[in-house]
């Protein structure tokens, strides 16, 4: 009997704090297009090159260089890219990688003659690599993009660096 009572009084409290708080995010339609992100701003970034004529690479480069101000630990010109592109007018699939580099001098033969032929792979300056993800923007915007870099970047120049909030994580 106990037991009973327990359960529906659990079922009873989770039912009135359901009708109180919403725990789920409600269902987004449309018809058009669709943006999500990790950060409001960046999605509104995004949807405002959509509505003013420009296509989804060039919202993917305007929204991830606002992910890039408001959230800098996890986003930003320092990171790295790894993309699935469709382009419709080929009907192809591609990759594109734009994981970092190594810097230009850190060839093999530097490492034989320096590092007794050894990469390092802990947190040394050795084991750096060149951030990719500035590379990745310029590649999508000249091959599939309808706006410039500068296009894109140009409104959020005009945001004073008090002007938002830092998002958390």
């Amino acid at each position: 009997m106990t037991r009973r009572i327990a359960v529906a009084f659990s079922l009873v409290a989770v039912t009135s704090l359901g009708a109180q708080t919403q725990t789920m995010k409600q269902l987004a339609r449309g018809t058009q297009y669709a943006v999500a992100s990790m950060a409001p701003r960046a999605t509104l970034t995004a949807e405002h090159v959509l509505q003013s004529g420009g296509n989804a690479f060039d919202a993917i480069v305007a929204g991830q260089a606002v992910l890039g101000i408001v959230l800098p630990n996890l986003n930003g010109v320092g990171g790295d890219a790894t993309l699935l592109i469709y382009d419709a007018r080929e009907k192809k699939v591609l990759s594109l990688n734009a994981e970092g580099t190594a810097p230009k001098l850190a060839t093999i033969e530097w490492y034989k003659a320096n590092q007794g032929g050894k990469i390092p792979v802990d947190d040394s300056l050795l084991a750096g690599t060149v951030p990719g993800v500035v590379d990745a923007w310029y590649i999508l915007l000249s091959r599939w993009g309808t706006r410039s870099f500068g296009e894109l970047l140009a409104p959020l120049s005009n945001w004073p660096s008090a002007a938002f909030p830092w998002e958390p994580c």
